[in-house]
């Protein structure tokens, strides 16, 4: 059919007057439109195109949420020997230790209906080894312990707690990776905060501990009267929790003899280990088996 010549938006803001803004037509389209340059206050609307008229409709005007205060603690676990800290804003770079409770908490302009903390990127922290003790062994030098390398890259979702009257909310999580995040949210008309700035978290982790040996080698031939000496080093960045040889002859059960007297919670401990081989009757063509193996505190 033709399409009309009049055709005008009726708007009316409450206990107003209705005034009239005229719609443009595309002919290409068939479509009219107008466009309201500053509305400040909600209204309600209809189309008028000659004697047809539309039913009324409402506009809500509303201003989005934001976040008006963030604050951040990071909490480290207890063998750490580390203090926890606050980041207020939690904003750029947040640097946090591995595992540590991590709470934050977040305080909105208005109520709002829900909020997620949203990984634009998550990278979990590496597993050290598979019992997660934070052991580090030698047999005369260092082996770096082994990582997931099929670690999943996805954040498991973090649970939100909001208050009553939608206007603050409290996260808690344990960190277990780093990556870039954001806070989105959404009040009860679905509008949401705008102009995040950048957050990201860092996971410093625990490295473990890093032992050196030296008085041994591989394939290293003694008599059965020897004593053989091990010097062994180990240091580690939040402190030495144990330090330990094993001694294993052809297939028996190994021999475990922990260092005495160490400096327990040091981060630098030294001390030697000596294999009398009379003593552990030793005979000519046995094989021994010699392990070192040091742990942090954790």
């Amino acid at each position: 059919g033709k399409l009309p010549q009049d055709v005008v938006v009726e708007m009316q803001v409450q206990g107003g007057t209705i005034e009239d803004l005229l719609m443009n037509c595309d002919e290409t389209t068939s479509q009219f439109s107008a466009v309201l340059a500053d509305i400040r206050n909600s209204v309600r609307y209809r189309v008028r195109a000659g004697r047809a008229t539309t039913e009324w409709f409402a506009m809500t005007v509303a201003d989005p949420p934001r976040i008006l205060t963030a604050v951040l603690k990071a909490t480290p676990p207890k063998y750490s020997g580390r203090a926890a800290e606050m980041f207020d804003g939690v904003v750029g770079d947040i640097h946090v230790f591995e595992h540590s409770e991590v709470e934050i908490n977040l305080m909105f302009s208005k109520s709002v209906q829900s909020v997620e903390m949203d990984w634009k990127s998550w990278t979990p922290i590496a597993r050290r080894d598979v019992n997660g003790t934070g052991a580090n062994k030698a047999t005369g030098e260092n082996e770096d312990a082994d990582t997931d390398a099929d670690a999943n890259r996805v954040h498991p979702a973090i649970p939100t707690v909001l208050s009553a009257d939608g206007k603050s909310a409290r996260i808690g999580f344990l960190a277990s990776g780093s990556g870039h995040f954001e806070f989105l949210v959404e009040d009860a008309v679905g509008l949401t905060n705008l102009n995040e700035p950048t957050r990201r978290l860092i996971v410093t982790t625990d490295s473990p501990p890093r032992l050196t040996v030296t008085g041994i080698n591989d394939g290293l031939e003694v008599r059965p009267d020897d004593v053989l000496s091990l010097n062994c080093t180990v240091t580690d960045d939040v402190g030495i929790g144990e330090l330990e040889l094993s001694v294993q002859k052809n297939g028996d059960v190994p021999q475990l003899e922990p260092a005495a007297g160490i400096d327990r919670g040091a981060l630098q401990v030294t001390h030697g280990f000596q294999i009398d081989m009379k003593a552990r009757n030793v005979l000519e063509g046995d094989m021994l088996t010699i392990k070192v193996k040091a742990a942090d505190e954790r």
